[in-house]
């Protein structure tokens, strides 16, 4: 034994039925500098000059969209970016009712399990090139932001979960299982100091299903590949109940408190009082300005043959088909996506979906959490699964039986999404 002892909203409706079963393209401009040809601003003498809407509801966005603008407005002369930062709440129907008036939103801001209600509805353009989207994007973002196969939006930056640890008591530079750190905790010894500070080998929060859906979520399956399948759901399988008897084996070999708040985690991590710790994108500011040196790493699997897979929300920037300036749209939004990515970390404490900005080659680890993770789904009705599966953990860990548990939220969902 070791010897150291909430999402969502539901958007607009859709009944709408589309089928598709790869990721389709058509051919199109590469263009990424963004300069956008006369074409793309109607050439009118910058004719009283064009106006770019961007509407997006997270204000930590604004910093970074704010750079993009000033860049993007000194490559075009005569065009205006105009950017729109409004509620959350109806988000997608406000788009909709206002894609029918004077106050467009030529281009917006939209989290990838929304996708499916907002291209159903019509508000978002298909992306039609393709070899700008193989050189900027990994699979995991081009899966995130398509419908059935068929990419809708530019992914932009994502959130996910991973492993950080403190390289004063690690020396190796590894990726780690959860049986490394197992191994790592009943082999390591340290000084009397240095017991004196740490108060945990390994720590997480169990209390929010986004921090804790990485030790199941590797064999659960939510609407397929895109997210967007009713036909493909499970969550209670033979392998999604041994992945959640470890996580109990985990919970009780290292005696992680089961009420600590997540803020707790990461204090403990910053003060050195933790050595290895799941933690997610949104700390890692936090984590990096600590002092102390950190390494960061994909969230650990089991072992060598039980998987984990974290769960990850991808924010993209969807053009609308409404807009009357679609093209300059589609100028901006990679512009964003890419040729602007290496400023949006610092900017926005956002990481980029873009698979070459520098933040994710110099972090390596962090994005390779993000090529394991599941993407949040965008099933009508899918939201409701999350808090489901959150109540189980919550159910297992004061004792309920495993497989009754998931049993339970497999029959919900599926009367749900007939």
């Amino acid at each position: 034994m070791n010897k150291f002892l909430k999402l969502g909203v539901m958007a607009l409706a859709c009944t709408f039925v589309f089928s598709g079963c790869r990721i389709k393209y058509e051919t199109g401009s590469g263009e990424t500098d963004g300069t956008v040809g006369e074409s793309a601003v109607e050439s009118s003498d910058k004719a009283g000059g064009e106006i770019l809407h961007v509407r997006y509801a997270n204000e930590s966005y604004t910093p970074y969209l704010e750079i993009c603008k000033t860049e993007f407005e000194k490559k075009n002369q005569g065009v205006s970016v105009v950017l729109d930062c409004v509620s959350s709440e109806n988000y997608i129907v406000n788009i909709n009712n206002d894609s029918t008036t004077e106050n467009v939103p030529d281009v917006y801001l939209v989290s990838n399990s929304d996708l499916s209600t907002a291209y159903l509805a019509g508000l978002a353009s298909k992306v039609t090139d393709e070899e700008f989207v193989n050189r900027v994007y990994d699979k995991v973002a081009l899966d995130a932001c398509s419908y059935n196969g068929i990419l809708v939006a530019y992914p932009l930056s994502y959130r996910t979960t991973f492993l950080v640890y403190n390289s004063l008591y690690v020396e190796n530079d590894e990726n780690f299982t959860f049986e490394k750190i197992k191994k790592y905790s009943e082999e390591k010894e340290l000084t009397n100091d240095q017991m004196a500070v740490v108060e945990k080998i390994f720590n997480c929060n169990l209390t929010d299903l986004f921090m804790n859906y990485g030790f199941v979520g590797g064999y659960i399956n939510i609407g397929g590949v895109y997210g967007s399948d009713s036909e493909k759901f499970t969550v209670c399988n033979d392998n999604s109940v041994s992945a959640t008897g470890k996580y109990l084996e985990l919970v009780d070999y290292f005696s992680i408190d089961k009420a600590q708040e997540y803020g707790d985690v990461v204090k403990k991590t910053v003060g050195g009082n933790s050595i290895f710790s799941i933690v997610s994108t949104d700390s890692f500011q936090e984590i990096k300005a600590s002092g102390l040196e950190f390494r960061y790493k994909e969230f650990p699997d089991f072992d060598d043959s039980l998987v984990t897979s974290p769960l990850s929300i991808t924010t993209a920037i969807a053009v609308n088909p409404y807009s009357k300036v679609s093209s300059l749209g589609e100028a901006f939004a990679k512009f964003a996506a890419e040729t602007m990515s290496d400023k949006l970390n610092e900017a926005a404490g956002m990481f980029p979906a873009n698979k070459n900005a520098v933040i994710n080659k110099e972090y390596s680890g962090i994005y390779s959490s993000y090529m394991k993770s599941t993407s949040k789904n965008k099933l009508q009705y899918g939201e409701q699964v999350y808090p489901l599966i959150e109540i189980a953990l919550h159910n297992i860990l004061n004792g309920e039986d495993i497989k009754t548990e998931l049993q339970s939220v497999d029959a919900y969902m599926k009367k749900q999404l007939k």
